[in-house]
Parts: C-alpha cells; sequence; structure tokens
C-alpha cells in the first residue's frame, strides 16, 4: 500500500512565497508519484531479505548416522550441520535450538514433538545433544526435525525432517536362538587338519514365514560376520555395518 494520494483539487490560494501551481503540470505529476509506490514497496522487500537468517541446520545425524536402524542406545545422540545462507555475512554462529522428537511422520510436520520437545535452549551446541524426552522402546520410531537462532537472534526455518529406529533394548526383548553347532570343531574325520588352518565354518538358518507381513523387522546379532538372505538375495554388507 501506498502512502502518497494525489488530489485534483487546488488550493484556492496560493501560499504565500509559492509560485501558483499550474493545474496541467499537477495533472502530470501525480501519475508519476503514483508510479513510484512499486518501487517503493520493492525496495522494502529487498531490505526484509538483507535481514534473512545467516544460518540454517543440515545434514541431521543420530549417533553419526543418517537416519539409523537398531539403535541400542537409551538416549541417542543428535547433530546437526550449519549451513550459512549469505557466503559474504561474517561471524555467523548459533545462539540456541529447538528440538522436535515424535513417533509419526505426521505429527512432527505439524511441529507436535509428542515424544521430545526441547524447546528454545540457549546453546551453541550442534554436535551430541542427547535426546531427553520421554523412554523410548524397542523397535520404536523416531522423527525429528531442529531449527536455529543465529547471531542475532534470528529464528531459522524447521531443517528437512530425519528419523531413526530403535533396536532391542534388553534381553528380554530376543525371543529367537543361536543359530549354531558343536559339532564343528569335533576330532575325526580328518578334523583338525594337520596345520591347524580351519577354515571359518559356515552355519545356515532357512526359514519361511507363514503368510506375508504388512511391515518385517529383522534383528541380527552375531559373534563376527553374517549375512542376510531374503528371497535369496543378500540384504546386508559387511562394509556397512553402522545399521544404515
Amino acid at each position: 500500500m501506498c502512502g502518497i494520494q494525489a488530489s485534483r483539487d487546488l488550493p484556492k490560494r496560493p501560499v504565500s512565497g509559492w509560485p501558483t501551481p499550474n493545474p496541467k503540470s499537477f495533472r502530470a505529476a501525480a501519475p508519476l508519484l503514483i508510479a513510484l509506490c512499486p518501487l517503493l514497496g520493492t525496495g522494502a522487500f529487498s531490505v526484509s531479505a538483507l535481514a534473512a537468517v545467516s544460518i540454517k541446520p543440515a545434514e541431521l545425524r543420530c549417533e553419526y548416522l543418517a537416519d539409523p536402524l537398531g539403535l541400542d542406545v537409551p538416549a541417542p545422540r543428535l547433530s546437526w550441520r550449519l549451513n550459512a545462507t549469505d557466503a559474504e555475512a561474517h561471524a555467523q554462529r548459533q545462539t540456541s535450538y529447538h528440538v522436535l522428537v515424535a513417533d509419526q511422520a505426521a505429527l512432527l510436520t505439524a511441529n507436535r514433538g509428542n515424544l521430545w520437545d526441547s524447546g528454545v535452549v540457549s546453546s551453541d551446541e550442534s554436535l551430541n545433544i542427547a535426546y531427553g524426552g520421554k523412554p523410548l522402546t524397542s523397535g520404536q520410531q523416531c522423527f525429528w526435525k531442529v531449527r536455529v537462532k543465529d547471531e542475532r537472534g534470528r529464528l531459522s526455518s524447521w531443517s528437512r525432517p530425519a528419523h531413526w529406529t530403535m533396536g532391542l533394548l534388553t534381553p528380554s526383548d530376543w525371543k529367537a536362538k543361536w543359530i549354531g553347532t558343536d559339532q564343528v570343531f569335533v576330532k575325526g574325520n580328518g578334523y583338525p587338519p594337520p596345520d591347524n588352518q580351519m577354515p571359518d565354518p559356515w552355519l545356515r538358518k532357512t526359514f519361511k514365514l507363514s503368510s506375508a507381513p504388512l511391515h518385517a523387522v529383522a534383528y541380527v546379532a552375531s559373534v563376527g560376520y553374517h549375512e542376510l538372505y531374503l528371497k535369496r538375495v543378500r540384504t546386508t554388507r559387511f562394509s556397512a555395518r553402522n545399521l544404515r
């Protein structure tokens, strides 16, 4: 909205010390004044853009991993990276953070942290922020995001959401049995070999489900190396044992 108003009504008497206005000149100047309004509005927008927050959180990590699965830490540590929004700015820094954790993605989208709402915490820390919400249970899914304030107290937008999944937290949660045998190192039939160079034994367990599940999670623990196959397709990689 522009605060400049033009009128076609001229004063009946000239102001002392001022020349008598020319009606034609006044009418010609009025559109010019009105035309300046969009330019003034554009200038105000540019000033507002310069006042934007100088940093924003990105690359969210939980226990140093991106969206990890099967965590066995009761209070996972959260971290994020701060990206500068203006490459020409100086002395950018975080002065506070606000973390939300929810058990449903929809709740997080609605900015509701039903597991943990840290509130605004005055801190420049962005590494190893320990989860401080409700106790987490085995197999629980957690969705989270964070926003920060910069060196001038300006609030960033929320980060992109991230998530993690809890593993089995207590021994009683494990219902399976070890895949093993006591016959591998029994003497006889050529064992042990003369040079004692025993190859690593492979122990296999095959099972079938009685019905197709809507959602299934396999928890695997081993003393050493293991591989998990689903319909004869390997689903695990030993080089990627970080549960990602």
